[in-house]
This record gives C-alpha cells, sequence and structure tokens, in this order.
C-alpha cells in the first residue's frame, strides 16, 4: 500500500512539472505540450481499470479531473493543488492514504476520504514493523524487529511416554481374607464382618442383641458412639466409651456421635413404632406419640433443649447441659422451674422464690451457670439458705439452727494469703507442700493454720503475730471475724460445743489433719482432725471441735492445719444478773 500511494503521488507530480518524488518510481522526462489524455464524459464511464489499462491516465469531464488506472483501481490526480505534500492537501485524492507515509503526505481515512482535513499527522512516524524468521537452530523462531534479534520463541518439545502401571487382581480367601496382587507386589487385607454383613470398623463395631421376633441372639454392626451420658446419668461425658456396643432396635446414634433411645409408641392398632430423631433439635414425645421440635436454651441461642428442660453450665464443665425442670407446688399450682435461677418454698404450698447472682459483675453473668447463683432467701423446709462469698465469689450452703444461729454447712475455701511468721502461706490444699504446692484443691475445703483462721495478719504488734509461739502478744476481741466472709465469724470453743453437733458431718468431711513438719499431711484419725475455734490456749496451743460424738474443743497445737465453718454474726445475749 506505502509504495502504491507514492506512485500515485508520483504522477500528479510529473503533471505539475516536478521532476523527482521517491527512489520506488522513475523520473519523468519525457512530458511534451503535445502530450493528450483519453476523455469520457462521466466518471462511470471510465473503462475496467485491469493490468492491460493499469497506468492509463483519462480525463472526466463532469469532474474536470483526470484519473489514472493502478493497483488500487481508478485514482484522482490533482497534481495542482498538490505543491508540497507536508501540507496533506491532497489527501482528497490519497485513497491509498492509509499506505502513505505519516506526516508527509497527510493523515488520511482508511478510504482516504477524510484527506484534506488531516493537516494534522504531518508530524507522525511509522510504526516498527517486526518479523519471525526461524533461527539457525532451526528449533524457534526469532522475532526480528527494526532490523534486531529481540527474542526467540522455541517450538516444544514432546515428553516422554511413562510407563504403564501393573495389573492388579483382588483374590478372595477363607474368613474374609483378600490378596491384593499388583505386579510383583501383594499384601492381605481382611474383610471385617458382622453376621453376614461387611462393616467398615472404623467407624462402626459388630453389636449383638436379642430379636424378640425370632427369639434368638442377632450379630449387626453398629455406628459408633461416643457420648454415652444420654442414656447413662452415671457416664461421664467426656470419656470415650466409642467400643460400647448397643441394641440397634432400642438404640440409635446421632451424627454428632450421642446415643439416644428409639422414639417408640404403640399405633392405634397395638403395633409398636420405632423411629429415629434428630437428638439436637428434635425429642421423642411418646405421650403424645410424635416427634416434637426442641426451643432454644434463650433468644439467639444455638444450644436447645425440651419445654420442660432446663440448661445449664458449671464452673468446672463450660459444655452445656440440658436438664428435667423441677416442679413446685401440686395441682392447679404446679409450676415447673429451673434449680439455675429459682428455687421452691415447699412448705409455702409450692411458692418459687429468685436467687440471686453470685459474680463480679451481675449484669454480665452467664445465664446458665448453676454455680454463679444463690439462695439469698431461706427455704423454711429445712433452714437452709446459701452464702455467697464476695471476695471470691464462691457460694456455700447455710443452715439456721433452733437456736436462731445459722452456719455455713460446707468447709471454707477462700485462700487466705496472709503473710505469718514463717510461712508465705496459711491455707492449704489436700496434699499441699510447706511451699503451697502440689495440691488438690476442692468444693471439700481448704486446710487452714490457726495464724490464718484468726487472720492474724489484721492484729500485727510490734512486728510480733498472733500465731505459733505467741500468746501475750494476742488480745483478741470477743467475737473473732478472723478468716471468714465479712459478717460472719470464726466461732468460739463454747459456740462450736454448743451447736456444731446439729449441724452433722457430711460427707464433705475430711478425716485428715495437716502437719507443719517435714512430713506434711498425714493420715489421722477424727481425734486427729476438726475444725479450728477462735479460743486461744497458749503460746503453742488453741481449741479445735472435732467430729466425735459428745466430744468438746480440744487443745491443739497451732502448727496444725483444719478445717474452717463461719457463723454468722449476731448479737449476744448478756448473761441475766444473779439476784
Amino acid at each position: 500500500m506505502k509504495k502504491n500511494f507514492t506512485y500515485a503521488a508520483c504522477i500528479a507530480a510529473s503533471l505539475a512539472l516536478f521532476t523527482a518524488c521517491s527512489d520506488d518510481v522513475t523520473e519523468v522526462t519525457n512530458v511534451t505540450e503535445n502530450a493528450g489524455f483519453d476523455q469520457v464524459d462521466k466518471y462511470k464511464k471510465l473503462p475496467k481499470c485491469d493490468d492491460e489499462a493499469e497506468g492509463t491516465f483519462v480525463y472526466v469531464k463532469d469532474s474536470a479531473k483526470v484519473f489514472a488506472c493502478t493497483g488500487d483501481g481508478w485514482v484522482a490526480m490533482n497534481g495542482g493543488s498538490a505543491e508540497k505534500g507536508v501540507d496533506g492537501e491532497s489527501g482528497e485524492d490519497g485513497k491509498d492514504g492509509k499506505d502513505g507515509k505519516a506526516g508527509e503526505d497527510g493523515k488520511a481515512g482508511k478510504d482516504g476520504e477524510n484527506g484534506k482535513d488531516g493537516k494534522d499527522g504531518k508530524n507522525g512516524e511509522d510504526g516498527t514493523s517486526c518479523t519471525a524468521k526461524q533461527n539457525k537452530d532451526k528449533d524457534g523462531y526469532d522475532i526480528i524487529c527494526n532490523g534486531e534479534t529481540i527474542g526467540t520463541i522455541k517450538n516444544g518439545e514432546d515428553g516422554e511416554n511413562g510407563e504403564s502401571g501393573d495389573d492388579c487382581t483382588l483374590t478372595e480367601g477363607e474368613n474374609g481374607e483378600v490378596t491384593v496382587k499388583c505386579g510383583e507386589k501383594s499384601t492381605t487385607l481382611f474383610k471385617a464382618v458382622c453376621g453376614k454383613v461387611s462393616y467398615d470398623p472404623v467407624t462402626q463395631l459388630c453389636g449383638s442383641y436379642y430379636d424378640t421376633k425370632t427369639q434368638k441372639y442377632v450379630d449387626a454392626p453398629v455406628k459408633r458412639c461416643k457420648n454415652w451420658s444420654e442414656v447413662y446419668s452415671w457416664v461421664d461425658a467426656g470419656e470415650d466409651h466409642s467400643d460400647w456396643t448397643y441394641d440397634p432396635t432400642q438404640y440409635f446414634c446421632d451424627d454428632n456421635s450421642v446415643i439416644h433411645a428409639m422414639c417408640q409408641w404403640e399405633d392405634e392398632d397395638g403395633n409398636l413404632v420405632t423411629k429415629k430423631y434428630d437428638g439436637v433439635n428434635e425429642y421423642c414425645d411418646a405421650e403424645n406419640k410424635k416427634i416434637a421440635k426442641k426451643v432454644p436454651c434463650a433468644e439467639g441461642s444455638k444450644e436447645m433443649r425440651k419445654p420442660t428442660e432446663y440448661c445449664y453450665t458449671t464452673n468446672d464443665n463450660s459444655r452445656m447441659r440440658t436438664a428435667e425442670m423441677l416442679v413446685c407446688g401440686s395441682g392447679n399450682n404446679e409450676t415447673r422451674y429451673s434449680p439455675v435461677t429459682h428455687f421452691c418454698k415447699k412448705n409455702a404450698g409450692g411458692v418459687l422464690a429468685e436467687k440471686k447472682v453470685c459474680a463480679k459483675n451481675p449484669d454480665k453473668a452467664d445465664p446458665f451457670n448453676i454455680d454463679i447463683r444463690y439462695m439469698s432467701e431461706m427455704n423454711l423446709d429445712d433452714n437452709t439458705s446459701e452464702l455467697c462469698d464476695a471476695r471470691d465469689y464462691q457460694i456455700y450452703t447455710t443452715k439456721t439452727l433452733e437456736s436462731g444461729h445459722t452456719w455455713m454447712l460446707d468447709n471454707l475455701r477462700y485462700a487466705y494469703k496472709g503473710k505469718t511468721a514463717s510461712l508465705d502461706s496459711s491455707s492449704f490444699c489436700y496434699g499441699d507442700r510447706h511451699d503451697g504446692n502440689g495440691g488438690l484443691c476442692t468444693k471439700k475445703g481448704r486446710f487452714y493454720l490457726w495464724s490464718a483462721a484468726i487472720d492474724s495478719a489484721s492484729y500485727v504488734k510490734d512486728d510480733v503475730f498472733c500465731g505459733n509461739g505467741e500468746f501475750s502478744n494476742c488480745k483478741l476481741p470477743e467475737t473473732v471475724r478472723g478468716v471468714c466472709p465479712e459478717g460472719w465469724h470464726l466461732p468460739s470453743a463454747e459456740e462450736a460445743d454448743a451447736e456444731m453437733g446439729e449441724l452433722g458431718w457430711p460427707e464433705l468431711y475430711y478425716p485428715l489433719g495437716m502437719f507443719q513438719n517435714d512430713e506434711g499431711f498425714m493420715q489421722t484419725t477424727d481425734q486427729w482432725s476438726g475444725y479450728w475455734t477462735s479460743t486461744d490456749v497458749s503460746a503453742a496451743n488453741a481449741k479445735k471441735k472435732t467430729p466425735v460424738a459428745g466430744g468438746v474443743a480440744k487443745s491443739s497445737e497451732k502448727r496444725d492445719a483444719f478445717f474452717v465453718r463461719c457463723v454468722l454474726d449476731y448479737e449476744k445475749e448478756e448473761p441475766a444478773e444473779e439476784e
């Protein structure tokens, strides 16, 4: 296209008596005044522009223009106005402008029709043409642009054919044996069979149950189940019981590995209906002969419960669990309630009372935690209530005796850390050494030195503690709060002797003592164990109360460690004056 456009432009230039154009054309020198052209009246009467007519010039009268037959067809010549190609004014005649040298011959449209407006193109430059040529190694092609090789594209190589794999065969042997042979290698597998059915021993077990219809024992595979606590209350949900089997006609294992009893009821014809159900979102309502939907534990909660259940967690187990609601009252006054949030005053015909929250921030307390709520009111049936220790938010069961005095039924668990003369800590867990390490603290209570029981750190005078080896400097008040919660006090020997026997000795009691010597804890008899009182005896001894029937508080060494129970403060009656 570039060559043809230049050739046509040179013809126009020759008509204007220009003598040179470009290297692509022959210089015209034989133009005379007698030169002439063929003529036609109209453009449409131009003859066919073929190879024989190429190079012919014809004058068209109606357009007053000379047309030349070129390789691109008839091209109008207007050399008189194309005095300088640099001005691009001849673009009108440059149908081949798209192949013209950019800028010098004017910016022309694809068909040259915009040539006369193409004066803006005089500064354009030719783009660089690139070619691909097979390289000398004949393994690819060099990319050449503007005479320089800028890169090589190499032919890809065919990959090697892989080796064919060995054919494998399976051969069944006796007792479910299967031999797998691949090439020269072989191995033996054992197909698990339960009765007449094969099964996956990873996810299933072979169970045996009694078929009531055939009155025979039948072997059948059952799904492995881990959580049996739904069936047996004494099973710890955290233990793995996945090797236990069960009767698949009576039980089933859900998708969460929780085992459930089948939901069963009799239909109208007396036939037994047995159905599985979704243990998470459904429950068996056999009384109404249906599978019923559970409800959320609380608004927005993912945990589900039956309408007759409550949800709870505990401080030592954060897993959400459910239990059947209790019943308060009877007949028309019967009300179901959750012991997490309420308790029942049975003597009043079944009146519900709300528990209070025992937590640092009651507004943010876990609503399902059964260990953080307590009965602030007394249950008149057994005269019990509960105490929230605001120091560490532990809850203690209490009982009000006939005297009106209220005692703790639980052993104190407060971790007293006040300094004593010789020890860094003066309260201990079962199994502690002298450094306070290695012990097991449970709800059974902590052991206290007498110095800790009376809170000797609060009676410091001249850097002398009221503990082991001290007596004359210990001037204790009549009522000693000691290590007890605010509003409560350590009982005196007289109080312990008068009323402690009414409390009974629950299973929480340890018949153990602790000796502050190199032997640490020692197994002892009841005679050596007991509860501290606030009654001082000597520099080395104070009184403790033992659970021996009919016994009275006796002297014991202050270096020993025993339990503590506290008494609610009350006004002591003044002794009557003798007449």
